[in-house]
């Protein structure tokens, strides 16, 4: 039996990683397709006579008590996640690349025609995009007063406003930027699929709220069931097919 060279080995080894990355990804995101779309979407008032157990919700999102502040744009929220981006060049061109995430959220109130229900966001996979607003920086330059102060209480994040100064010109040697917000707006479209528990609700709304719960999914998206179910599908596809085309090209090299 003739034994695989070093080289083949290493081969094998980084596209059976990528793969099996690749293809864990597609079939979570199947996973979470499979349980929007098996999971009956319900109505508030169903709350009434029974609030414990996995149920489905799609609504307008609404004040419970606090509200979050855009870091960029200073817009109201109730969930918001920052991206900083920073553009790399390359031998065959630049990409952006990802230098620092953080998410905030408060609990918020999800009403439909039947009624309304407190939502604890904690814990959960938030998928929301509709709502999303770009700074764009370009390396040299000063940001915007508000980028500027989320850069100062960020340790993570350095600024790019330098230049080189050649004394009858300067240079720009920052880098280029990209600040992402995305939010979920009082007012907003919302879709929660979750655990129910029993607890007092505010007046107006069902002894309940809607959150985390041991076995059972927690995702909260920024549209209807049907559109965040293929949102998961579209983004499994993706993971799928690279994963499928790296796994036939390991079979490839070990067969060869």
């Amino acid at each position: 039996m003739v034994l695989p060279s070093p080289v083949v080995l290493v081969v094998l080894l980084v596209c059976g990683a990528v793969a099996a990355g690749s293809l864990l990804v597609a079939g979570r995101e199947f996973y979470t397709a499979y349980r929007v779309f098996s999971t009956p979407t319900g109505r508030v008032s169903d709350l009434l006579t029974d609030s414990e157990g996995t149920i489905e919700l799609h609504g307008t999102a609404r004040v419970a008590e606090e509200l979050l502040e855009g870091p960029f744009t200073g817009e109201d929220c109730l969930f918001v996640e920052t991206v900083v981006e920073e553009y790399e060049s390359g031998q065959h061109g630049g990409s952006w690349t990802e230098v620092d995430s953080v998410t905030q959220s408060v609990p918020f109130v999800l009403a439909d025609d039947s009624g309304s229900v407190l939502v604890d966001p904690r814990l959960a996979d938030v998928r929301i995009g509709a709502d999303t607003e770009r700074v764009e920086v370009d390396g040299g330059s000063a940001p915007p007063e508000r980028v500027q102060r989320y850069i100062e209480a960020n340790d993570a994040v350095s600024c790019e406003n330098s230049r080189l100064d050649l004394r009858l010109f300067s240079v720009a040697t920052g880098s280029d930027r990209r600040y992402v917000e995305r939010r979920l707006r009082p007012g907003g479209e919302v879709y929660v699929l979750g655990r129910a528990r029993p607890a007092s609700g505010r007046a107006g709304s069902v002894n309940a709220v809607v959150g985390h719960g041991e076995g059972a999914p927690f995702l909260i998206g920024d549209g209807s069931p049907r559109r965040v179910g293929f949102r998961a599908l579209r983004t499994g596809g993706l993971y799928l097919l690279p994963g499928l085309f790296v796994a036939v090209v390991a079979l490839f090299v070990l067969v060869a």
